[in-house]
């Protein structure tokens, strides 16, 4: 807020009073002509320094100074906001080793992608699990075609490299169970002849 004279009393009042508080005579406001720069009363419509037709001017010495700092606040707690927004949606995707962007690894997005069944797969009400039965009957000596490849597809979609399926397809009954891991998963995996290729994937 700027102190200005009123011109009846002569006493220090507001810029934005509309009355003086000492003496009660109305404050005239002005505003700046645009063509010469001159200050003007605020119901002219010609200038009557220069004769250029006034339009709404901005009034430079009446506007409200908490005003302006109103609007910055609004301003900058938009700002803000759009921010934390921009933050959350960055938040919800990694990067992977070849620099693509990708989303967070959801194990319901993995089943439903690659064509698991429930014959196959058993998926966790919560999604923290993946199962693949590659022999869920444990019929001697088989392993389904479909199963085994559900396997290398889920393998591909969680993002291990095909070094995994390889290990996989040369893990014998006396190895027990084998694990590896990634940046989000952990699988492990069991192998029999009367049970077939048994895989689990775990979230982090």
């Amino acid at each position: 807020m700027a102190l200005i004279k009123c011109k009846e009393c002569g006493k220090e009042i507001s810029d934005t009073a509309d009355v003086c508080i000492h003496c009660g005579s109305p404050i005239e406001k002005t505003i700046i002509c645009s063509e010469c720069g001159k200050e003007v009363k605020s119901t002219d419509k010609v200038c009557p320094n220069c004769g250029n037709k006034l339009r709404k001017e901005f009034d430079v010495k009446n506007i409200s100074k908490s005003n302006l700092f109103k609007n910055k606040k609004v301003v900058t707690g938009a700002i803000i906001v759009v921010v934390i927004i921009v933050i959350a949606i960055v938040a919800n995707y990694l990067i992977n080793d070849s620099g693509v962007v990708e989303s967070r690894i959801s194990l319901s997005d993995v089943y439903n992608q690659i064509g698991c069944t429930d014959y196959y797969c058993d998926l966790a009400e919560d999604g923290s699990y993946l199962e693949i039965d590659s022999n869920p009957l444990d019929i001697d000596d088989y392993s389904s075609t479909t199963a085994i490849t559900l396997v290398k597809d889920a393998n591909e979609a969680l993002g291990f490299g095909d070094q995994l399926y390889k290990r996989m397809g040369r893990t014998r009954a006396l190895d027990g169970t084998l694990t590896d891991e990634n940046e989000n998963v952990s699988v492990s995996w069991t192998y029999h002849p009367d049970n077939g290729i048994e895989v689990i994937y775990t979230l982090k």
